[in-house]
């Protein structure tokens, strides 16, 4: 069986490889005589990736072709790539101005996808974060600033799904209350996540932009800080909000 799975995917991917090289598109036969492969079987692959939208079929000449699908996952892999790359020297400076742990993070469906981590030389917490783990949305500083900024209609869709599971005493269960959140995180500016996610850990996170003002990422520092109320806690958000301002600059945003 895991052999038969396998098979189906090479040959899944010998179908792809084979349309890359023809913009305009080739029909089954072309296909299955390029790649050696009996018209039935290749048929069958075409199929399910038109269904997935890899795969556009011309419906008046018969002619299969690559959709646009690949270009959006190679783009987002290029700006993932691209973020990481012009963040991380203002990571390593908000890290050593804070002494604390400093995180970018993507979203990656209904949670954030830590993209890098640093840490300060003499950071005296340990965090359960990692590059490539991924936390909720609604008890995390960058998961509120990557919910805040959504649309209605994809911030209600997402909350929809959302099982708003306690973490920590703090942890937010009620989903009004989760909404008003996200509503002083756009007035404010900034998200704050008051040991939501681990015990004695609180982050203040801000949004990152693209060129076009969209929110593609959001950044945090996180600390044994006293409370949210602090003087050091409030350095912090200013902190990590002109941190993120610096980031989205470089990114081509403009106010």
């Amino acid at each position: 069986m895991a052999e038969q799975k396998i098979q189906v995917i090479s040959r899944a991917f010998a179908v792809i490889e084979c349309l890359s090289e023809f913009p305009v598109g080739l029909g089954v036969t072309e296909i299955a005589t390029r790649i050696q492969l009996n018209k039935s079987t290749v048929f069958r692959i075409l199929n399910t990736l038109v269904d997935l939208g890899y795969i556009e079929k011309n419906a008046q000449n018969e002619r299969y072709k690559l959709s646009l699908k690949f270009l959006q996952l190679s783009s987002m892999m290029i700006n993932q790539t691209e973020l990481k790359v012009v963040a991380y020297p203002h990571l390593k400076r908000l890290a050593s101005k804070t002494l604390q742990s400093v995180h970018l993070c993507v979203r990656k469906g209904d949670a954030a996808q830590y993209l890098d981590k640093v840490e300060a030389f003499n950071h005296s917490i340990k965090m359960f974060s990692a590059i490539g783990v991924t936390v909720p949305l609604y008890c995390s500083g960058v998961g509120k600033c990557l919910l805040a900024w959504m649309t209605p209609e994809e911030q209600n869709a997402v909350l929809n799904e959302l099982e708003l599971i306690p973490r920590c005493k703090n942890t937010i269960q009620k989903r009004e209350v989760l909404e008003d959140e996200l509503r002083r995180t756009v007035e404010n500016g900034y998200a704050v996540d008051d040991e939501e996610n681990e015990d004695g850990v609180r982050c203040a996170a801000a949004p990152i932009r693209d060129y076009t003002g969209k929110v593609i990422a959001a950044i945090s520092v996180s600390g044994d800080y006293t409370s949210t109320d602090s003087a050091e806690f409030s350095q912090a958000v200013s902190d990590v909000m002109h941190t993120a301002q610096q980031i989205s600059k470089e990114l081509g945003f403009s106010d």
